[in-house]
């Protein structure tokens, strides 16, 4: 029999369970008491739906624990995050980073390996594949065995996973990655732009958590920035929102020459060099190197007045490696951002490290996931706990 509106019991049920394990992934572990109150449940409507999660493997009963008044103890239920297996990479210019994963983004293993900027195409995926193997291997997880994989790679990318505008990756234009991927993997498999996919990793676990309309700047060898609007991080029409760092006229491009601009700088080859001599030259207190930080904060302010005279977010997110080294040049950033802007966000400095693009990948995996088996109907979890097997 199905109620009014042609809505079945197990429907019901279905969607109080997808309600509660929404709840319980926003919010944590709660009794079953907690649940009904803030879902508006009757706790057999409760009860019913947590039996179900428990049945497909989404939630965890908690040792039960005695209430304050004294009472019979009560049991807490959690999201179970182990009910699934997400991949993520970073492929960087400098750097290629993978990081296997659950649900809530804890580590079942992590590889990385550093790259010469002009690594042919070609090269650079074979580390990716020794890299993802290796993870893989270090988890005793098979490929058939990771339920949704992203990719984070610099430059815009569109629906296809390409990258048909400019990328500092050499000869990646013609890469197809998502097709290379799907032929050893059965999950989904997306790739996305590093920028954006670092700005999801601050919404869940960085400066941006409890925000909905960010700005996050990626900073470094090359600058670049992404956009959250209402929640979302915003793509645009080809995946090119936020690829700002390309006018001139906005200093990001000329940002890092500014940086090492020193007239002693030694003569080194490789620019991570240069930027750590300078960043070491100015923590000694050289008048020259603080004058470098300087006008590289002035040309980072810049390109971040438009984009929060564009957006307006409550918050502004600095990112990336110059951020390590925010210290020596926060206070020069922060004034001409002031006299630029009509209203001014408040500017928090990444907590993420090196790791904030492959945690976002990760993320966006994690998010495919929840939409495959628990987005508008409930599916079992591919990976059922212990006791159920």
């Amino acid at each position: 029999m199905t109620g009014r509106m042609g809505v079945g019991p197990e429907r019901i049920r279905e969607i109080n369970s997808l309600r509660i394990l929404h709840w319980l992934i926003d919010d944590g572990e709660a009794t079953a008491t907690e649940i009904a109150e803030h879902c508006g449940l009757s706790r057999t409507s409760v009860n019913a739906a947590l039996a179900n999660l428990h049945e497909l493997g989404w939630i965890t009963t908690l040792e039960a624990v005695t209430g304050t008044t004294g009472g019979r103890p009560a049991r807490r239920y959690r999201f179970r995050a182990q009910g699934a297996v997400v991949l993520g990479a970073d492929v960087d210019v400098h750097r290629v980073e993978v990081l296997l994963a659950d649900l809530a983004g804890t580590a079942l293993a992590q590889r990385s390996q550093d790259v010469e900027a002009d690594l042919e195409s070609s090269a650079r995926l074979e580390v990716l594949d020794r890299l993802i193997a290796e993870a893989l291997a270090q988890a005793r997880v098979r490929a058939d065995g990771v339920h949704a994989l992203t990719v984070a790679v610099a430059g815009a990318v569109d629906d296809s996973g390409r990258t048909p505008f400019y990328t500092p990756l050499p000869q990646w234009h013609e890469v197809d990655l998502v097709t290379r991927l799907r032929a050893s993997f059965t999950c989904p498999v997306r790739v996305g732009n590093s920028c954006k996919l670092a700005l999801l990793a601050e919404a869940q676990h960085g400066q941006a958590v409890g925000f909905s309309d960010v700005v996050h700047i990626l900073t470094g060898r090359r600058t670049g920035a992404a956009i959250m609007s209402q929640g979302r991080v915003i793509e645009g029409s080809a995946g090119a929102a936020g690829e700002i760092g390309g006018l001139k006229i906005l200093r990001w491009e000329r940002a890092i020459r500014d940086l090492t601009a020193h007239p002693r700088l030694p003569e080194l080859e490789d620019e991570r060099e240069r930027i750590a001599w300078v960043v070491q030259a100015a923590r000694d207190g050289d008048a020259e190197a603080v004058a470098c930080m300087r006008g590289y904060a002035r040309d980072l302010a810049t390109g971040a007045a438009a984009l929060v005279l564009a957006v307006d977010p409550a918050v502004l997110v600095l990112g990336g490696e110059m951020s390590l080294h925010a210290d020596l040049w926060l206070e020069h950033f922060m004034r001409p951002l002031k006299r630029l802007v009509l209203h001014m966000p408040a500017v928090r400095v990444s907590t993420l490290g090196r790791d904030a693009v492959v945690r976002g990948a990760v993320r966006r995996a994690a998010l495919d996931v929840r939409n495959r088996y628990f987005g508008d109907s409930l599916a079992a979890a591919p990976c059922a706990p212990p006791a159920s097997r």
